[in-house]
C-alpha cells in the first residue's frame, strides 16, 4: 500500500485573506512551516514535505445558503460543480441518505459520461455549502496526483456504499417475496 510522505499544493480558499493569512502564519509557524511564497491574493508555507497555500476566494469557491425544502440538484440535471456541506443537513432523495456537514455532494456527476446528476439533493435543515466548478476540480485533479488518488478512492467508496444499499434492498425483497403454491 502506498504511503503519503507529503502533499504538494494543498490550497484553501478563504473569504478574509488578510485575517486568514495572520491566523495561518501563527498556526503553521508553530507546526514548523515557513512562509515560502507571498502574493497579493495568495500565500504558501512549506515544511519541506508539504506546501500549504491559502488564496482569496473567488467565484469558483463560493458559499451558498439553502433553506429547509430547497432542492440543490435534481437527478438528470446537467452537473458542473461539486459541493461540500458546511452547515445544515441534506438528503439524497432517491436513497434516503442524510449528508451532514463535511460531506461532498455532486462528485459522481463529474465522472458520468454526459456530466448529469445521479441523484436529487434536498435541504432538510438550513445550511451552507461551498462549491467548486468541475473545471477547477479537473485542474486540481491533474496538478496533484495525491488529490487525484484521494478523489478516486472517495468516488469508489460512494459507489460501493450505493451498491451495498442496493444489495440489502434486493435481499430484503427476497425475504418478503410471497411464495406461490
Amino acid at each position: 500500500m502506498p504511503g503519503v510522505v507529503g502533499i504538494d499544493h494543498l490550497v484553501l480558499s478563504v473569504g478574509d485573506f488578510a485575517r486568514s493569512k495572520e491566523f495561518y502564519r501563527r498556526l503553521l509557524g508553530f507546526l514548523g512551516f515557513k512562509l515560502k511564497h507571498e502574493y497579493a491574493d495568495m500565500a504558501g508555507w512549506s515544511n519541506g514535505k508539504t506546501l500549504f497555500w491559502i488564496a482569496a476566494a473567488d467565484a469558483q469557491g463560493r458559499k451558498r445558503k439553502y433553506r429547509k425544502g430547497d432542492i440543490l440538484m435534481k437527478k438528470g440535471d446537467v452537473a458542473n460543480e461539486m459541493l461540500l456541506t458546511v452547515t445544515g443537513r441534506f438528503l439524497v432523495v432517491e436513497i434516503n441518505v442524510e449528508l451532514p456537514p463535511g460531506r461532498l455532494m455532486g462528485e459522481l456527476g463529474f465522472l458520468t459520461p454526459d456530466n448529469r446528476r445521479t441523484a436529487t439533493i434536498e435541504c432538510i435543515e438550513d445550511g451552507q455549502v461551498l462549491t467548486i466548478t468541475y473545471e477547477k476540480l479537473l485542474e486540481i485533479y491533474f496538478q496533484n496526483p495525491q488529490f487525484g488518488y484521494y478523489f478516486l478512492v472517495l468516488t469508489s467508496q460512494r459507489l460501493l456504499e450505493n451498491l451495498a444499499r442496493a444489495e440489502a434492498i434486493i435481499a430484503q425483497n427476497k425475504l418478503v417475496a410471497p411464495t406461490t403454491g
